[in-house]
């Protein structure tokens, strides 16, 4: 997909879209933080609007520069038309490890690395792993 392809998509139709239910849903949630994926415009817009601290959370390969310029500037256009002024967050949460990226790329210097790590239990006491319902019994995917 092209970079204005992405920006149109995510920044521009997906705003266009779904900003008035998004803007809604905050203003009746009233949340105190919002944390959106990095590809993801409404959240912002939402925080934005509402005027609480957002993070941004990373899901994987960062996007090129070229494709993330596009949509922060879409997307910060689609806000504008509705009086928005989108805020930067506060911090990137990103559990994606640096030997996975792309090459030459440069993290955000609001960047917090996390690693998803199984929760170790404290001294006497005991964890047990969830059961799961067979594969079997999940319907079958076309």
């Amino acid at each position: 997909m092209s970079p204005a392809t992405a920006g149109e998509l995510f920044g521009g139709t997906r705003v266009d879209l779904g900003a008035d239910d998004a803007l809604a849903a905050a203003r009746d949630f009233a949340p105190d933080l919002v944390i959106a994926e990095t590809a993801d415009f409404l959240g912002p817009l939402a925080a934005s609007e509402a005027g609480v601290q957002r993070l941004s959370h990373g899901v994987g390969i960062a996007l090129g520069p070229a494709s993330a310029e596009v949509l922060q500037v879409t997307a910060a256009a689609r806000a504008a038309e509705r009086g928005i002024v989108r805020a930067r967050p506060s911090a990137t949460v990103d559990p994606w490890p640096d030997c996975r990226q792309r090459d030459g790329r440069d993290p955000s210097p609001d960047r917090v690395t996390i690693r998803p790590q199984a929760h170790e239990a404290g001294p006497g006491t005991h964890w047990r792993a969830p059961s799961f319902p067979a594969v079997s019994t999940c319907p079958a995917s076309s």
